[in-house]
């Protein structure tokens, strides 16, 4: 997936075309399928997550999925977690992973999208 969108990306954009905020787009879908890949979950890795998401987003949007992600990680340890309710892990993990995977397909289909369309 990772190498059909950057070989994508590349086909539709030249190199010589690339705005700082398509390396900021390649960068968050990088992290993005690196997150989704890895076997474990970390809640650390939300400071990683946050500034490339609000960097790429400084809008209500950003915001909202920033503070939907850190939502969900903190309802996973210290309210559900702590408590011994091992069974939401059925409830949070498919969140998290619904997450940060719609913007990891946001984030493809604006880097799919030809650099002529954009907006200036």
């Amino acid at each position: 997936v990772y190498a059909a969108v950057w070989l994508g990306a590349l086909r539709r954009r030249p190199p010589a075309s690339w705005t700082p905020r398509a390396t900021l787009l390649l960068a968050g879908f990088t992290w993005a399928i690196f997150v989704l890949w890895s076997k474990g979950w970390s809640p650390q890795w939300q400071q990683m997550l946050v500034p490339l998401i609000l960097l790429l987003h400084p809008n209500p949007r950003g915001v909202f999925l920033a503070l939907l992600l850190a939502g969900v990680s903190f309802l996973e340890w210290p309210v559900l977690l702590s408590r011994g309710w091992a069974w939401a892990y059925w409830i949070t993990v498919p969140l998290r992973t619904a997450l940060i995977a719609g913007w990891a397909f946001a984030l493809a289909r604006e880097l799919l999208t030809p650099a002529a369309s954009l907006p200036a």
